[in-house]
């Protein structure tokens, strides 16, 4: 047993010691932060290139420091080669294979190029290596939240983002969780509603400003309110027709208002364009686009009674007017529709002609959902005229489009289709009936 003499001089050595590491590591970190703050200073001032250089060697001095991961990416992306950031990302995991940081950088490298199965895997991997990664934690929670619509594993994974963020100090990290937890649909909203339903539930939280509801709302109910603002643009020229401005400015406040809310939580501004084209329309422009909306109502009826050649009609003034007030979007569902009812009518040329107008229309507006089924549609007018080759070609560029869309559903029914027009392609070569 050591003299009292020899273990003060082994405990007097053991605090020495730790006096210099706490000093090092304090250094560490004002060093770190000098170096972060000069690159956002650089991002700042747009001198991505710089910027790039500082974060590369804040990461070989200091690789725990996953904010400069972040700004790895940003700066990539700003320099036009997103994907760069990835390679980049990719080479520092095969070399700091156990590093939690350089999987959450791989992560938001893989998310920021849209690879977001990846990018879920980076992060889950990140918060396997180091559990106290409080910004893995919310990446993976956005993933499910926005991308997979698994709002229970979102929930889960914002609440341990919170949980880490308070517990390590990470406050930024903390307080961006708790906004997007307290934006998670409700359990009512989740379940099916009809149209009527979806309407009444976003007229009453619109009345009463609840925010958070309306957010809620529309994020939980997708088709819903692509339908609603179909509606409700529709009632509002059907109101500008009859002469009833204050129905109108109701209905066209609500649109706008729906347009909003779908473009923050989807990030897609396609309900804006619908919006958009309608405000943009002048008084004789509305009277012919509600013209047309009413055509194709009184289509659809005589097609339910089973009158295709009169609700073919119907459609082609429709047509007529849409093209007058120039809405893009009605025209081609009035196009879509009219192909219908020639396919009803067994006119198959004609709803293949018409099916191609509606597809230059789709593409133009680049609506992916609406091209898919244009593409589809003239897939199966295509087999039906016996050009088998060609509405194979249709059919798997739609089916493309919805994979990229990840509706699966519509993808299965497409690739149906594909094998019925693959058996008559082969009956034809063969000579069989």
């Amino acid at each position: 047993m050591a003299s009292p003499r020899r273990q003060r001089i082994i405990a007097c050595s053991v605090f020495a010691a730790l006096y210099v590491f706490c000093a090092q590591a304090a250094h560490g970190q004002e060093q770190a932060a000098a170096l972060l703050r000069k690159a956002e200073t650089l991002i700042a001032a747009k001198k991505y290139s710089e910027a790039l250089g500082v974060y590369e060697s804040l990461v070989a001095a200091h690789p725990s420091c996953a904010e400069a991961y972040r700004g790895i990416v940003t700066c990539y992306g700003q320099l036009g080669n997103p994907h760069g950031a990835v390679k980049y990302m990719d080479s520092l995991c095969l070399e700091y294979p156990q590093r939690a940081e350089v999987f959450y950088g791989r992560g938001v490298a893989l998310y920021t190029v849209g690879k977001y199965d990846a990018a879920a895997a980076a992060f889950k991997q990140a918060v396997t290596l180091n559990p106290e990664l409080a910004a893995a934690w919310n990446n993976a929670a956005v993933i499910e939240h926005f991308v997979r619509r698994d709002y229970a594993a979102a929930r889960q994974y914002y609440e341990k983002a919170i949980t880490v963020g308070t517990r390590t100090g990470n406050t930024a990290v903390t307080e961006i969780a708790r906004t997007n937890l307290a934006n998670l649909p409700r359990p009512e909203d989740q379940r099916p509603l009809s149209l009527e339903e979806f309407m009444n539930t976003f007229i009453s939280r619109a009345e009463a400003r609840d925010e958070g509801g309306l957010r809620n709302i529309v994020l939980s109910q997708k088709e819903n309110a692509e339908q609603a603002m179909d509606w409700l643009l529709s009632k509002a020229l059907r109101a500008h027709a009859a002469g009833a401005a204050d129905e109108e400015s109701v209905s066209a406040d609500l649109a706008n208002l729906l347009a909003a809310e779908y473009a923050a939580v989807h990030a897609s501004d396609a309900l804006k364009k619908k919006y958009q084209e309608y405000a943009g329309l002048d008084a004789e422009r509305k009277k012919a686009a509600a013209r047309g909306e009413a055509l194709c109502a009184r289509a659809a009826e005589r097609e339910q009674q089973g009158m295709p050649g009169e609700a073919a009609a119907a459609y082609r003034e429709a047509i007529s007017c849409f093209e007058r007030s120039g809405r893009r979007q009605s025209l081609g569902r009035a196009q879509l529709s009219l192909g219908d009812a020639h396919r009803a009518a067994k006119d198959y040329r004609s709803a293949f002609d018409a099916y191609g107008k509606a597809l230059t229309v789709f593409m133009e507006l680049r609506d992916e959902p609406r091209k898919a089924l244009a593409l589809t549609s003239m897939g199966i007018a295509g087999s039906l005229l016996g050009r088998h080759e060609e509405a194979l070609d249709f059919l798997k560029r739609a089916l493309a489009v919805y994979a990229a869309l990840k509706d699966e559903e519509a993808a299965a029914a497409v690739r149906r289709n594909i094998e019925l027009v693959q058996e008559r392609l082969r009956s034809a070569r063969t000579g069989g009936t």
